[in-house]
């Protein structure tokens, strides 16, 4: 689950910063691992904020992986949906805990430029995706969606700052690929065997 990092500036571009929790990125870089992922795949981290998903993928052996982002310096510095990749060799992997904006769209646009670059997209979303229509319509019912890791139990931050167990909204690292083979999956993965 995405949560406010307590202690960011309130600018603009501060107040939209959501940090990816470090037993989330555990969950992901152990899946990749279990799912014979090469170590030496090219990555795409975007939206990748002060660096959490890359350093995890580092940390666990993957050494080619880039950033993009809006706000904070990374190798692609720049708008995601408007960034021209073209100049770029494909990434085998695009990777992101993307913004949660009001405009249910850019969250299906981020999954379509992800595979316009790559051929396989895994976003870290709200589990509340799976009662869109748009989202079954286009995505859950099509060869682009994959599966799902399911994380539990759901957490949340509390005002001091600190985690604390419950809240309303669970998340999942949903895997998108444009060529998918073999029957969709879920898994559910208990976050706190991550937490240090």
């Amino acid at each position: 689950m995405s949560v406010l990092d307590a202690n960011i500036k309130t600018s603009k571009c501060e107040k939209q910063f959501f940090q990816t929790l470090p037993e989330q990125v555990d969950a992901l870089c152990a899946f990749l691992l279990k799912s014979h992922f090469h170590k030496d795949i090219s990555i795409l981290d975007v939206g990748s904020g002060k660096g959490r998903i890359k350093e995890g993928l580092i940390c666990n052996g993957f050494n080619n992986v880039k950033t993009n982002d809006l706000y904070f310096d990374s190798d692609f510095k720049g708008d995601f949906l408007k960034y021209d990749f073209n100049e770029v060799t494909e990434f085998n992997l695009v990777v992101s805990n993307p913004p949660y904006l009001s405009r249910d769209k850019q969250k299906y646009q981020f999954i379509d430029k992800a595979l316009e670059i790559s051929v396989n997209a895994i976003f870290l979303f709200p589990l509340q995706m799976l009662n869109y229509i748009y989202f079954c319509e286009n995505y859950l019912d099509t060869n682009k969606y994959r599966g799902r890791l399911t994380l539990y139990p759901k957490v949340i931050l509390n005002s001091e700052g600190k985690l604390i167990q419950g809240g309303n909204t669970g998340y999942g690292w949903f895997w998108f690929s444009r060529d998918r083979y073999g029957e969709k999956f879920e898994e559910f993965v208990d976050t706190r065997k991550y937490r240090k």
